[in-house]
């Protein structure tokens, strides 16, 4: 997270984990993906996450109550830099295009 407490990993065991940044104790586990995590991203102010997976779909998540906001079902290999509170880019980077964008509250 920008604000350096908290740390998101993605993982093969198709889940993404957020961890405490001091103690490496476990916070969360975001599951839902049908194959393995590849990207995960933190919102600015660090209320979401958006994942992508091999099973070629993104999810944004509020990570408080850990529930799965919006899902992507386009060739995703992996995040654009997660830039606002409200919209994740999945692009395709061998193409250099964007292939949705994954919509949070406005």
């Amino acid at each position: 997270s920008r604000d350096g407490q908290r740390v998101a990993t993605a993982s093969k065991d198709k889940t993404a984990r957020v961890w405490d940044a001091s103690s490496g104790t476990q916070l969360l586990s975001l599951q839902g993906h049908d194959e393995a995590v590849i990207a995960v991203a933190f919102s600015a102010n660090g209320q979401r996450i958006a994942t992508a997976s091999k099973d070629k779909t993104a999810r944004l998540w509020d990570i408080s109550p850990q529930l799965w906001l919006r899902r992507c079902c386009e060739i995703v290999d992996g995040l654009d830099e997660y830039y606002d509170d409200r919209v994740a880019s999945v692009c395709d980077p061998c193409l250099n295009e964007e292939k949705c964008d994954v919509m949070g509250e406005e």
